[in-house]
């Protein structure tokens, strides 16, 4: 059985992507004081992303919540789509890297 999707190469070391008009630009923990997955971008919130940038009323008006948000790349694509409300959430270690990016991403929204 052949797998469903298959992405070429290791994960990303720093991701900028367009969004309704914006760039968004991703930092990772690139010196490895993240233990885990939490601090590097995934195949999958690549892939997610990319998803709800074609079907954008996934998320349009709605509220969002993103368990195990990591570097922040789908809450953040969330909020250019027109989430009402966006809660990102990580384990403790991971949080300081993810308000970074949602802070410098998400200049005149709530972050906290």
């Amino acid at each position: 059985m052949e797998p469903l999707l298959m992405l070429p190469g290791p994960l990303y070391k720093n991701l900028s992507m367009e969004c309704n008009g914006k760039i968004i630009d991703i930092s990772e923990d690139s010196q490895g004081n993240i233990d885990g997955t939490g601090g590097s971008m995934w195949d999958g919130a690549a892939v997610l992303s990319s998803f709800l940038k074609k079907n954008p009323h996934i998320v349009d008006h709605k509220h969002v919540l993103e368990v195990g948000s990591g570097v922040g790349l789908v809450s953040i694509v969330a909020k250019y789509l027109g989430a009402t409300r966006v809660v990102a959430s990580d384990q403790i270690e991971v949080v300081d890297n993810l308000v970074h990016n949602l802070s410098k991403n998400l200049q005149g929204y709530e972050v906290c």
